[in-house]
């Protein structure tokens, strides 16, 4: 009986000393790969800058599209996600 607690907890032992040291390796190699990435290039975009001159009053479209906007968000507040 004892000869077969001790097998047992052998095998349980190479078992579970097999799965940890599976994991423990591949997070090695994980980390490994990663401190190797260089980071990518930055983006870096151009534009042409003009100067804009704005107007302190909404245009009749402008309303339209925010009054629109207000009536969808109401409206799905209370419940009618697609009403319009």
């Amino acid at each position: 009986m004892a000869k077969r607690m001790i097998l047992m907890l052998l095998a349980m032992g190479l078992l579970v000393g097999g799965i940890l040291g599976y994991k423990l390796f591949g997070r090695y190699m994980m980390n490994k790969y990663m401190a190797a990435q260089k980071p990518p290039p930055a983006a870096v975009s151009v534009a042409e800058v003009r100067e804009l001159t704005w107007s302190r009053r909404c245009t009749r479209r402008q309303l339209r599209c925010h009054s629109r906007h207000r009536r969808q968000r109401s409206a799905r507040r209370r419940g009618h996600p697609h009403r319009f």
